[in-house]
């Protein structure tokens, strides 16, 4: 938590959005509209903003505008402002805050099925290939080939094959060599297994187990998710714009 603390202490000198009252004329009329009752309108303006952001009052308006939306409603808004604010900023040590922060805050479990993304009539088949690309990297040969042996399970192994080293028939045929063992794919070979299979259960990101095994279990660096009004140095208090300057 010191760690955090420290971070969060840094890119509060380093970066305070919005210090400045100085904002681009163009703005004026649609920053008055704003209502804090209504986070949608902060963020759809810090859309438009971001498009046409030409220096860096701009960007710092619209980074503005996405953390104020975040603050409001964060339960709808806080993902989407952490997505919109990152082309926004060039330091690796904000885009790293940002990404774990978007970790912390995610509520998907990348780890489970997506409902709906695998057909009834193509389940087994489904689980068969995760069961082939399960054996290939324990380097189990009997169970590979009985894996794929079921119905339609070849071609599903094959629509993933793009991630990895080769097809259905490479797998087999690595599975005969007399040196096929739980060594025999690299590091690369076996995360793209494990996305292979996560891409098998209909998962939207990458399975937990990818993850694990890039980082090689290290802990997340953000326990729970940091306002992004914390992490820019906004005054969430100061949410409605009157008379050129947020009040």
């Amino acid at each position: 938590m010191k760690t955090l603390l420290t971070i969060v202490l840094g890119l509060l000198l380093l970066l305070v959005v919005g210090a400045s009252p100085v904002m681009t004329s163009r703005f004026k009329e649609r920053l008055e509209d704003l209502r804090p009752v209504d986070p949608e309108q902060y963020f759809r303006l810090g859309e438009e903003v971001a498009e046409i952001a030409r220096d860096d009052a701009d960007r710092e308006l619209a980074i503005r505008l996405f953390a104020l939306a975040d603050h409001l409603d964060p339960h709808r808004w806080r993902r989407s402002a952490i997505l919109a604010i990152k082309p926004l900023v060039k330091e690796a040590s904000v885009h790293r805050l940002l990404d774990a922060n978007l970790r912390a805050w995610s509520s998907d479990v990348d780890f489970l099925p997506a409902s709906g993304e695998t057909e009834e009539t193509g389940e087994d088949a489904a689980m068969a290939a995760v069961d082939a690309l399960s054996s290939l990297r324990s380097g189990d040969r009997a169970d590979l080939r009985r894996a794929l042996a079921v119905d339609k399970a070849t071609a599903r192994f094959d629509a993933v094959s793009e991630r990895l080293p080769g097809d259905s028939v490479w797998a087999l045929r690595i599975s005969r060599s007399e040196t096929f063992g739980p060594e025999t794919l690299d590091e690369d070979a076996v995360i793209a297994t494990l996305e292979a299979q996560g891409e098998l259960l209909g998962s939207e990101q990458r399975p937990w187990s990818v993850v694990l095994q890039i980082h090689q279990g290290q802990p997340m660096t953000v326990i729970e998710p940091v306002p992004l009004t914390d992490v820019f140095g906004i005054d969430a208090k100061r949410s409605s714009f009157r008379n050129g300057q947020w009040e």
